[in-house]
């Protein structure tokens, strides 16, 4: 069974100090990373590069040199060896198993309780990019293309965004908050914000804010996906998704489209297990099941595995949703 990886965001406050056992470049390299999220550290170390030294005398920071012992983990709860040495690697790897501390031997995924993705860092937007070990450089070429898409003021535009949060509840409800809120991130007055008149672009997001109907958006949107070309999904269909209150899909849909693609906090409904009726009652029931998500003003989107005649395949729940003037062609 492949290994998999539960990723999440630890805060420094909740570990008091992560122990790095080594004085290398490989510790160096990962000494360097710990500081760029501000985490807290101890050094055990036989030797110790000058470039370590270096960077411990100007932040700061001490380090104990000597021999590896057990006595070193005492309560310890995330530990990173990084010696050259693999039979210590390997001592320090069992020694922590046995007291339950989470392990990180560099290089060696076998040995690990936990790895280090690559952080792409805008002030409080973090993006962790992991191969699971399995491929740095895809991660290093991946990051470097995200760092080409998020411009390094994004950072000022989450503040504002923070700041205007409780005015956001105050002023509008779930659904039409979540809209504008990605529709602001989109649209040309973000971009202001990020590059000219901060005052402006601030005045701008209150007046398009004071303008925004807080209400319930229902809408009906059906999306054909063909499971062979799921590269041809179009970015359009993509934010369709990403928008959706309710996700109607049968077992013919890639678990993947609404992994990646659905809101966690998204409705989904398999139709497959309606199977057990007859297709009149199978219809019936999902039709009955869309108009009620209509009607209470949900954002509702249909996805089929069938590309061919969906419009009569779908006739029913398509008219009635145009009779509720909420049905949009896609």
């Amino acid at each position: 069974m492949q290994e998999t990886y539960l990723p999440f965001f630890l805060k420094n406050s909740t570990i008091s100090s992560i122990l790095i056992i080594g004085g290398g470049n490989i510790a160096v390299a990962k000494i360097e990373a710990l500081l760029s999220v501000n985490a807290t550290f101890s050094i055990v170390t036989k030797n110790i590069s000058n470039e370590l030294r270096n960077l411990c005398d100007t932040k700061g920071y001490s380090y104990t040199i000597g021999e590896y012992q057990p006595e070193y983990l005492t309560g310890q709860r995330l530990v990173i060896a990084a010696t050259n040495d693999s039979d210590i690697n390997q001592r320090i790897y069992h020694d922590c198993k046995d007291r339950g501390i989470f392990i990180n031997v560099v290089d060696s995924p076998q040995l690990c309780d936990f790895i280090f993705p690559a952080i792409l860092k805008r002030g409080p937007l973090q993006i962790a990019i992991s191969s699971s070990g399995k491929c740095p450089v895809a991660v290093r070429i991946i990051k470097q293309r995200i760092e080409q898409i998020i411009p390094l003021q994004f950072e000022k535009l989450i503040d504002f965004l923070h700041k205007k949060k409780n005015e956001l509840r105050i002023k509008l409800k779930i659904q039409p908050r979540r809209l504008f809120l990605e529709k602001f991130i989109n649209s040309p007055i973000a971009e202001q914000f990020l590059t000219s008149d901060k005052k402006e672009a601030e005045y701008l997001f209150t007046q398009a804010l004071k303008n925004y109907c807080n209400q319930n958006l229902a809408a009906l949107y059906v999306l054909p996906i063909v499971e062979d070309n799921l590269d041809l999904l179009t970015v359009k269909s993509i934010r369709l998704l990403s928008y959706a209150d309710v996700v109607v899909y049968d077992n013919l849909i890639p678990t993947i489209i609404l992994e990646q693609y659905v809101r966690k906090d998204a409705h989904k409904i398999n139709c497959s297990i309606l199977q057990k009726h007859n297709y009149n009652q199978e219809s019936t029931i999902k039709n009955n099941l869309i108009i009620q998500y209509l009607k209470t003003g949900n954002i509702v989107v249909l996805l089929t595995s069938k590309t061919t005649d969906i419009y009569k395949q779908y006739d029913t729940i398509i008219s009635i949703a145009k009779e509720l003037k909420c049905f949009r062609e896609v």
